[in-house]
């Protein structure tokens, strides 16, 4: 990463690239779940989400000794309690290809397999745009405006492997952001999903 300060940004992703290119399928949907959703996670929680994939231990191995992605430790405390856990982290060099990367395979959110931009998961949800393309989706709900759903607002996307919708402001009574639904309280969930 030293060495690549050297070159211009073109030049640089073009080195990233083929390091990209160079790997097998599973490590690459590795490599574009970390970069769009999971870069500075704990690696447990990663596995448990990324278990869809076969060889999802063997592939974050492989990523590593490619100095694609970093497992470092680090201190976190759980009800007062101080704990020791394993990151996982990306460079934000890399972490801006693997989102370029989805980008160039569609320009039309409803058909990307990967949304975290919170703007196009607010479209693809609020006008019911989504699609079978679909396959994973991360919504920082601070970003959100009360948002109106239809209840069948998941049904077209039948590949939905896993959701996750988190807030990254600290909770308050009553500042804390909802999904609601414009008829009844509940929501239909593709039959496909492993995690929400």
């Amino acid at each position: 990463m030293e060495k690549l300060r050297e070159y211009s940004h073109p030049e640089i992703f073009g080195v990233l690239k083929s390091s990209y290119d160079g790997l097998g399928m599973v490590e690459k949907n590795i490599f574009l779940d970390i970069a769009c959703f999971f870069n500075g996670e704990p690696i447990k929680r990663i596995k448990h989400v990324l278990s869809c994939y076969r060889g999802v231990e063997d592939g974050i191995s492989k990523l590593v000794s490619k100095c694609l992605i970093n497992i470092s430790s680090s201190y976190s405390t759980y009800h007062h309690d101080f704990h020791k856990e394993d990151i996982i982290s990306m460079h934000d060099m890399l972490e801006e290809l693997g989102k370029d990367i989805i980008r160039q395979k569609s320009k039309t959110p409803g058909k990307c397999r990967r949304l975290w931009s919170h703007e196009h998961i607010k479209r693809v949800l609020k006008y019911n745009q989504g699609t079978d393309r679909i396959q994973r989706m991360k919504l920082n709900m601070s970003h959100m405006d009360i948002l109106l759903l239809c209840p069948f607002v998941f049904k077209n996307m039948t590949n939905l492997k896993y959701i996750i919708f988190y807030s990254s402001e600290s909770w308050k009574f009553g500042s804390y952001k909802k999904l609601y639904t414009n008829q009844v309280d509940i929501v239909s969930l593709p039959d496909e999903l492993k995690y929400l």
